[in-house]
């Protein structure tokens, strides 16, 4: 998927905008988003510092795919970026009882 390696592309250079318009620009015009593409605006939005909008990003992702080990460690390293304990260990405590 363009989207997610162009997002991908932008966390290695550290463009954490551009990343984030690249994904708002995905939500726009894909009629499905993938695993890949989520897991990186995950870590792109906590770059940000924006946490509301990786909740929004984690919520949307859990409703549209199935929690993987790849999904579930995005959001436990944008829980990490925030400091948010809480949401770690419930990403954590969701991967265990789903046996991912």
């Amino acid at each position: 998927q363009v989207y997610a390696a162009t997002m991908h592309a932008a966390l290695r250079c550290r463009e954490y905008r551009a990343g984030a318009k690249i994904f708002e620009q995905c939500q726009a015009n894909c009629k499905f988003i993938g695993e890949a593409a989520y897991t990186a605006a995950l870590r792109i939005f906590a770059k940000l510092g924006d946490a509301t909008r990786v909740q929004q990003i984690w919520d949307d992702a859990l409703n549209r795919l199935k929690l993987s080990e790849f999904l579930g460690s995005a959001r436990i390293v944008a829980a990490a970026e925030a400091g948010d304990v809480e949401a770690a260990a419930d990403t954590l405590d969701k991967l265990n009882s789903t046996n991912v």
